[in-house]
């Protein structure tokens, strides 16, 4: 988020990291909603709750294995080795 404030004030022991406004690689979630509309390419849905049925079956259709292997990457380590945090 970006503040629209000139001069921020930080305590010492926190260091704000700037991202850019729409950052995929950072956010493990996209990988996961990618993964979904790959699935419901040329379908419609008649009511939301179609939709949210449709979804909730996806989700429940992932084992932990297919979550932690499309989430899997090494973020924090990127962010530190990107912006020097010790």
């Amino acid at each position: 988020m970006l503040s629209k404030t000139k001069h921020l004030s930080w305590p010492l022991n926190v260091r704000p990291l700037f991202l850019p406004p729409y950052a995929p690689e950072l956010n493990p979630a996209e990988k996961v909603w990618w993964r979904f509309k790959r699935a419901y390419t040329n379908m419609t849905f008649e009511t939301l709750d179609q939709l949210s049925d449709f979804i909730a079956k996806q989700v429940h259709s992932l084992s932990p294995t297919e979550v932690k292997s499309i989430c899997n990457f090494d973020y924090f380590n990127i962010a530190r080795h990107l912006w020097a945090i010790s």
